[in-house]
């Protein structure tokens, strides 16, 4: 029962409360001895002193002060937040439990954003302390990406390829991961190993001007991405982009060194990056790794594809790709 409120709703209560009522200097929730509060202010008032022995008043109060009062007719009954749910009984308050229904809210982790974003969500539901801004900075680049990058090209799933992935017993951290549209999957190489490479393949030949890659926490100090017009046919890769870490003209490099450090050791686990670079018609995207940051492998959540806007140079005109 979680609510959003109105600036209109916020300014009632708070003059009812301070301006005309006064809180008891010893106890916020009892009202100065001889103040008259006026009727429009008297679930406000009586209902916080009614709340003064409650086990979490603050997740009732403003909600049943609102129902009771004039406001109640301005009420969105839109379902505007996004809850992980936890199942079972898992939750605790003030040291006890807490989860009388089975269930609680559970702190959202990175991966499930995206699920989050997917829905006419105004605020989700909750932050822990330990990823938060991790969280809040991810949210504000795919809320950005989504409104000013240029659309999404379609991948063909089976085109995704890589040059190595981790196995283990129960687990295979396949290609096809970083294109199956799920944040709690991801490709990593295998460990110990520089200059990998994954690729993805479009539907259909496209002018392609920028990337989307969704990096955990083992990502990459040098890279390229790559691009080849067709499937067959053309053997050399020609370079779009490139990035490496003390490059001092690469503002995504300038970037990543103040927020992460010289060698990316305080990354976050789940960061989103868009590179963009000047229009070329491609079927074919490779990420070449040519460096990794941590002692594991590579490892990446999701890769995206962007389509043009219509402004960008061509690369032939911009400046020529190098060759590999």
């Amino acid at each position: 029962s979680w609510a959003t409120l109105s600036r209109e709703f916020s300014d009632w209560i708070t003059g009812c409360l301070f301006k005309l009522s006064k809180r008891d200097p010893d106890n916020f929730f009892q009202t100065q001895e001889g103040i008259v509060v006026p009727q429009m202010c008297r679930v406000a008032v009586d209902y916080l002193d009614y709340c003064e022995n409650m086990l979490s008043a603050e997740e009732l109060y403003f909600q049943t002060v609102f129902m009771n009062s004039m406001h109640c007719i301005n009420l969105d009954t839109r379902y505007l937040r996004w809850v992980h749910w936890l199942d079972g009984k898992n939750g605790e308050h003030c040291g006890v439990s807490a989860d009388w229904c089975g269930k609680s809210p559970g702190l959202v982790e990175l991966q499930q954003v995206r699920t989050a974003l997917q829905l006419p969500a105004f605020f989700i539901r909750k932050v822990g302390q330990n990823h938060g801004m991790d969280l809040v900075n991810y949210v504000e680049k795919r809320l950005q990406n989504g409104t000013s990058a240029p659309a999404l090209l379609p991948l063909e799933q089976r085109g995704t390829k890589a040059s190595s992935y981790e196995r283990g017993a129960t687990y295979s951290n396949v290609p096809s991961m970083v294109t199956d549209g799920n944040d709690y999957t991801r490709w990593s190489s295998v460990h110990g190993s520089d200059k990998e490479w994954i690729q993805v393949e479009l539907v259909q030949r496209a002018d392609v001007c920028g990337v989307t890659i969704v990096w955990e926490h083992a990502r990459a100090l040098e890279f390229h991405i790559k691009t080849k017009p067709a499937k067959e046919g053309i053997d050399k890769w020609k370079i779009a982009y490139k990035y490496k870490i003390d490059d001092p003209k690469n503002k995504h490099a300038q970037r990543d060194r103040r927020l992460h450090g010289n060698r990316l050791e305080n990354s976050p686990h789940y960061d989103l990056e868009r590179y963009s670079f000047p229009r070329v018609s491609t079927k074919m995207v490779r990420i070449s790794l040519l460096q990794r940051s941590t002692s594991w492998g590579f490892s990446i959540f999701e890769i995206e594809v962007h389509g043009c806007s219509g402004n960008e140079d061509s690369a032939s005109g911009k400046r020529n790709h190098d060759e590999l």
